[in-house]
C-alpha cells in the first residue's frame, strides 16, 4: 500500500485501533466510543468502536492519514485458528457489519466487504488450509449478521 488519506470506503483497510492516534481536539469533538460496539462492550457487536468513531471524526472534518511506512508491533491474532480465534472472529466481524448498517454503506459495498473474505475461504479450501477456510467462512457470514442485525436495537448485551 502506499501512503494516502483515509476515506470512508478505505477505512476497512487503513486503520485498526493499535495503529490510530488522534489529536486531543478531534477526540473532543468526535466523542466518545460507542459502548454498544468493542470487545469490552459485553455485545455480539465485538469491534468497530475505533473504526466508527473515526467515521465520526471524519464527518466532523478531521483528516486521518494512512502511512504504510508506520510500524506497529502487535501479536498476530490469526496464527492459530483455535475456538478462541473463531469466537473473536465472529464477535469482531459482527462488530464490522453492524458499524457498516449503522454507516449505511451502500450494498455495493457491504458485499464487497462480505465478499472478501468469502474468496479468502474458498482460497485456503483450495490451498488445504481448512482452520483459515473456516475462519474466513465465518467471517463472511458474520459480517452479514451484523449488517441485518436490527439498526433501531441500541444493545443486546451478553451478560
Amino acid at each position: 500500500m502506499v501512503p494516502h488519506v483515509i476515506n470512508r470506503f478505505n477505512i476497512w483497510t487503513s486503520q485498526t485501533s493499535y495503529t490510530t492516534f488522534y489529536r486531543v481536539p478531534t477526540l473532543k469533538k468526535a466523542g466518545r466510543f460507542n459502548e454498544d460496539l468493542g470487545v469490552g462492550s459485553g455485545t455480539v457487536w465485538g469491534a468497530g468502536e475505533e473504526t466508527e468513531l473515526l467515521l465520526r471524526a471524519l464527518r466532523d472534518g478531521a483528516k486521518g492519514f494512512y502511512d504504510p511506512g508506520l510500524r506497529i508491533m502487535h501479536p498476530e491474532p490469526l496464527a492459530i485458528f483455535d475456538d478462541v480465534a473463531m469466537k473473536r472472529g465472529r464477535l469482531y466481524n459482527r462488530g464490522f457489519g453492524r458499524v457498516m448498517r449503522m454507516e449505511a454503506y451502500p450494498l455495493w459495498f457491504i458485499t464487497y466487504m462480505a465478499g472478501r473474505p468469502l474468496i479468502g475461504a474458498m482460497a485456503a479450501l483450495a490451498k488445504g488450509q481448512l482452520g483459515q477456510a473456516r475462519y474466513r467462512a465465518s467471517a463472511f457470514r458474520e459480517r452479514l449478521r451484523g449488517w441485518a442485525d436490527d439498526p433501531n436495537r441500541q444493545t443486546h448485551r451478553n451478560h
